[in-house]
């Protein structure tokens, strides 16, 4: 797993969703390097989740870690920020089917 630094931008496309371990998830679209648009029916990009924060963690103010999740589907987005349970949504749908890394920096916490 590598490590990569949690940027502002980042940052701004995370929303929060109701959900006991997660706390807020995000999308950015990947663009075809040939021709700068979004490319294929079903445009893939970085999915990332922001996990609530532990007890001792959140006991301090400091937020959870944020993941990001490489060539996710779009509508497999969708269908998380849609489904009546994000936690078991990502389980059945994210963990260990895409690979991932954690991002490293400051989140305004929630």
């Amino acid at each position: 797993m590598s490590v990569e630094k949690l940027s502002p931008e980042l940052v701004a496309l995370l929303k929060p969703v109701s959900s006991s371990n997660i706390a807020a998830i995000g999308f950015d679209s990947v663009l075809d390097p040939a021709t700068g648009e979004l490319s294929g029916e079903d445009v893939t990009g970085r999915l990332y989740v922001q996990f609530k924060a532990r007890r001792g963690d959140a006991a301090e103010g400091r937020p959870g870690e944020v993941y990001c999740y490489d060539n996710v589907p779009f509508s497999v987005f969708v269908e998380l920020a849609d489904a009546p349970s994000v936690g078991a949504a990502f389980e059945a749908l994210i963990k260990g089917v895409f690979r991932c890394w954690k991002l490293v920096g400051e989140v305004v916490s929630s």
